[in-house]
């Protein structure tokens, strides 16, 4: 494993500059190897578009299986993209149609944080780096190999943003908020947390599992404006994303607010295209409607 990973950078770094034509002929053949051959988490992603599509008839959830995962494959390939490329190569990839509500609350508000989630190409979120005012932090979870937390690093910060653990959000924006310095926050809030008795449960794609709040209950000691980003797919290797306000004022909302707004702006994607979510993931591991796996 140590030797492979200290071949990877090279190997991926020669990959990066390929052609557009080349580039995603090897994302082609990724998904029929992941796919057909391999089957990578196919009994996971099979589960998880059953739970949250019941609705959907097995032919048309056959067709959206197959184009997830040719979408999945054009998104690991896309990951690495960057590394061969000058930083502002990936904001030509993306366009955005409302920049302007970050400018807005910058006049105001020293730090925001973004709330963003594992649709299209999340890997894009820190090009709204260019619309700030202030440094863009993306919180990440720290890899155990070294050699490979080090290349997702330069990966990460060459689109536009430091990286913070998520471990230390919390220390590292109120801090921020204390020294009265400006931070564009960006938090990947739907992954699925550790269940346990002070775990928040919500309704989300039809089950009820636990999710994070922590972004919110930091926005509410801090009073700091929440945003959603959303991206979509437009063509191949392009993309869209836009904006909007959850809240500007977080200490006046009802508990849990935030939070359920976002949950309900990211359903709203999903059910317009659940092709570009990201069904591999175990989001529905501690769903209290099934038992624990």
């Amino acid at each position: 494993m140590k030797h492979f990973s200290v071949l990877l950078y090279p190997l991926l770094f020669v990959l990066s500059i390929l052609p557009h034509w080349l580039f995603y002929w090897f994302s082609n053949i990724l998904y029929l190897i992941a796919y057909g051959i391999v089957g990578y988490r196919k009994k996971i992603v099979r589960k998880n578009l059953s739970l949250a599509l019941p609705h959907v008839n097995a032919k048309h959830k056959k067709e959206i299986e197959k184009k997830f995962y040719k979408h999945f494959c054009d998104i690991l390939i896309e990951i690495i993209r960057p590394l061969a490329r000058p930083s502002s190569w990936a904001s030509t990839r993306i366009r955005f149609k409302n920049s302007n509500l970050i400018k807005q609350l910058q006049v105001d508000n020293r730090i925001i944080i973004v709330l963003a989630s594992h649709y299209s190409n999340w890997e894009l979120t820190p090009t709204i780096s260019q619309f700030s005012s202030w440094s863009t932090y993306a919180l990440y979870t720290p890899i155990s190999n070294k050699i490979i937390n080090r290349l997702i690093k330069k990966i990460r910060t060459k689109v536009g943003c430091q990286l913070v653990s998520r471990y230390e959000f919390a220390n590292h924006i109120t801090r921020q908020k204390k020294n009265n310095n400006g931070g564009l926050y960006i938090v990947a809030n739907d992954q699925s947390p550790s269940s346990n008795a002070k775990t928040l449960y919500s309704k989300f794609l039809n089950q009820v599992v636990p999710v994070h709040n922590g972004a919110e209950r930091i926005a509410r000691i801090l009073d700091i404006p929440v945003i959603y980003m959303s991206i979509k797919t437009t063509k191949r290797g392009f993309y869209e994303a836009e904006f909007e306000l959850i809240s500007q004022s977080p200490k006046e909302e009802p508990i849990n607010h935030i939070t359920q707004k976002y949950l309900d702006l990211l359903q709203k994607q999903i059910a317009q295209d659940p092709i570009q979510y990201l069904w591999t993931h175990n989001r529905f591991k501690y769903s209290k409607n099934l038992p624990n796996s």
